[in-house]
């Protein structure tokens, strides 16, 4: 299997005011096993489709429109009495956004005193925003909407945690691939992939997972390293064979 990387070789400043530039080299790498943690959706960042059967490939492009997207509102604190951390929360329909979120806790290693409050919502592929649609003015503003709004459920909610907060993080991306019709066991994608010996997907779940999420992800590592090492023992053994023929030619 031969893919492409990248990486930085230098860095200079440009033209304009300035500014820094990254310098990138890109370079080909060939091993005959590869396990590709690169998420399904954006497999092609580091394998060229015209190594792939066109229906597959095109498979994959079908593939990366139908994830489950992750929305997180991150707010540092350090006071105890803006969030009970003894457990996660969870809100059925927010008053702002009508939409169900939850959240959780965890405290800074280093200093006991902060705390990290995450909160978290799912949005289909089918909803806005829409990862692979960000480009689009309609998802841009349904984005910005969005943390806006759940902000508003969350000084309505939490009294004090948002207008309190150190310092606020905001993100939004894929998730995992989400079950759809056509879309969901068998009918996912091989570990293996098709027209290309000795690549295995790794990054997301596929037909061998049987859920969605990490757990789904951790499926399909775990049946890729069964398969690889099947393979490995078949490559071993051929060699094992050949060398006695060798010896006795």
């Amino acid at each position: 299997m031969e893919g492409q990387v990248g990486g930085p070789s230098s860095t200079g400043f440009g033209p304009a005011a300035g500014l820094p530039r990254l310098r990138l080299v890109d370079s080909g790498i060939e091993a005959s096993i590869v396990a590709s943690a690169v998420a399904i959706w954006d497999i092609f960042s580091i394998v060229s489709e015209d190594d792939l059967r066109p229906w597959y490939a095109d498979r994959l492009r079908h593939v990366h429109r139908k994830t489950l997207n992750l929305a997180t509102l991150t707010y540092a604190i350090d006071r105890d009495d803006l969030w009970d951390d003894t457990g996660q929360r969870w809100v059925q329909e927010g008053p702002v956004t009508k939409r169900p979120w939850c959240g959780s806790s965890l405290r800074y290693f280093d200093d006991k005193k902060r705390t990290e409050v995450s909160l978290w919502m799912q949005i289909g592929w089918w909803d806005k925003p829409n990862v692979f649609q960000m480009r689009e003015a309609s998802h841009k503003a349904a984005l910005k909407k969005l943390f806006e709004d759940w902000d508003a459920d969350v000084r309505a909610l939490f009294p004090g945690l948002a207008e309190n907060a150190l310092w606020t993080l905001r993100s939004f991306g894929p998730a995992t691939l989400i079950e759809t019709p056509g879309n969901v066991g068998r009918s996912l994608v091989d570990i293996e992939a098709e027209g290309v010996d000795g690549l295995y997907l790794v990054g997301e779940r596929t037909s061998a997972a049987k859920i969605m999420g990490v757990y789904g992800s951790a499926q399909t590592a775990l049946a890729a390293c069964d398969r690889i090492l099947t393979t490995l023992e078949g490559m071993v053994s051929v060699t094992r064979r050949s060398a006695p023929e060798a010896a006795g030619a």
